[in-house]
């Protein structure tokens, strides 16, 4: 299957590159300059393979979802932050309903409650 993709590729003078694959077996066709050096060993990796935007785990066959929330509890939270935390989130295969709903609805309420940009959260917001 792949050779017969990198086939119809050439004939449109196409070459790809840094194929992976869950199956190891599907790469033995190809030649190791065209396979990617990339892989999933830790989550932290800058060049581990993606799809769509997010972590692919190609030895298990999983996506990865990583949202980076850095809590301080020493900082105060306001609505700016909340917004930017709202705004990393990246679902182009609508996964993260869940989350993604919640944390509007949150923005929504700051919004009800007419708080500033830069203004610290009142406590029962802060928790949500």
């Amino acid at each position: 299957m792949i050779f017969q993709l990198n086939k119809v590729l050439e004939a449109g003078c196409f070459i790809a590159r840094k194929w992976v694959s869950n199956n190891s077996e599907a790469l033995n066709y190809l030649h190791p300059e065209l396979l990617s050096q990339s892989s999933l060993h830790s989550v932290e990796e800058d060049n581990c393979p993606r799809a769509l935007g997010l972590l692919w785990n190609n030895f298990e066959d999983q996506f990865l979802f990583i949202c980076r929330a850095s809590y301080n509890s020493s900082k105060t939270t306001t609505k700016r932050e909340v917004l930017s935390f709202i705004a990393r989130l990246f679902d182009p295969l609508g996964w993260l309903p869940p989350l993604i709903i919640t944390a509007k609805i949150l923005m929504q309420e700051l919004w009800v409650r007419h708080l500033d940009w830069d203004e610290t959260l009142p406590q029962d917001l802060e928790n949500k």
